[in-house]
This record gives structure tokens, sequence and C-alpha cells, in this order.
């Protein structure tokens, strides 16, 4: 079933999936074709979630939008997390309150070295894969451990080095 929407002050179509009651709606923004999807989760205009399929086919598309809403409404029926987000998007988050209670006069001392090591050693490790926090597994723990360990080793290193230089 084809519908016609208000998008941008013009009229866009978007298509309606009735397999899923209409909670998924695929629809093209822009000029680019690339098709959107909308996803009815929850209640209320917070129920919504948008994200593009990242293909112009309606069939690709649909099928990207209906396994994502599979995948929601069974992490609902978990008691899990419908969205989750990245490592970076927390740490992020949890640098930015540091710095906020820093400046207003309430961070503790220890935040410095937290902040330290986020930058130094949980950025470099987990944000360059983009990785969801619920998606991190104990290797990943485990590889991060070996990841550290190499970091904190090399200006040890070569810092015990210098004097058998001279």
């Amino acid at each position: 079933m084809v519908r016609w929407s208000i998008n941008c002050a013009k009229l866009e179509p978007y298509v309606e999936y009735p397999d899923r009651d209409g909670k998924v709606v695929l629809y093209h923004r822009g000029t680019r074709g690339i098709l959107q999807a909308r996803i009815k989760v929850g209640t209320g205009t917070k129920g919504w979630h948008r994200f593009s399929t990242g293909t112009d086919s309606v069939k690709e598309g649909s099928e990207i939008a209906c396994k994502k809403y599979d995948w929601m409404m069974f992490r609902k029926d978990e008691g899990l997390t419908i969205t989750t987000s990245t490592f970076i998007s927390v740490a992020r988050l949890a640098l930015e309150e540091m710095e906020r209670d820093i400046k207003e006069g309430y961070g503790k001392p220890i935040y410095t070295t937290y902040r330290q090591a986020i930058n130094k050693y949980l950025i470099p490790f987990f944000g360059k894969s983009n990785k969801r926090i619920d998606d991190i597994t104990i290797q990943d723990v485990e590889r991060f451990n070996v990841f550290r360990k190499d970091k904190l080793a090399q200006p040890f290193a070569n810092h015990y080095q210098t004097p058998l230089k001279r």
C-alpha cells in the first residue's frame, strides 16, 4: 500500500508493510534515493525509531527494516533495552560529566586519572570499532587487557633502556 506524507514541505511516498501491522514504514528522505525506515516498538511518539536502511531497493530495505523490528521486539520481550549506546558515546558522556563537575568545583581528584585512562586506553580500543555497550564480550575485555599491557609496557621499556644507551 502506497500512501503520501508531508516531509520537508513536499509530498513524498512511503510504503507501509501490513505484515508488521503497519509498525514498519519505509520512506525516501531527500533526493538521494536511500530508503529510511521508521519502526514502532513502544507507545506514543517516543516509540518510533528511525534509521537508514543503506539501500535504495524496497525489497532489501524491507528485509533490513523487518529484521531490525523483529530484533527490537525480541529485546523488548526479553526485558532488554531496545536501543543501546555505543561505547564511545558513553565514554564521551562520562568525560563531559567529569569535566563539568571539575569546572563547577565538586569534581574529585581521581577524575584526572579516569579521564586519562578513558582517553589513552578505553576510547582507542573500544571506540575504534564503534561497538555497542551490550555487544562487548569477555573476549573483548581480554583483548583490551593485552592492548593495555602492551601500551603500558612501551613507555616503561623505553624509559628503562635509556640509561643503557649512555
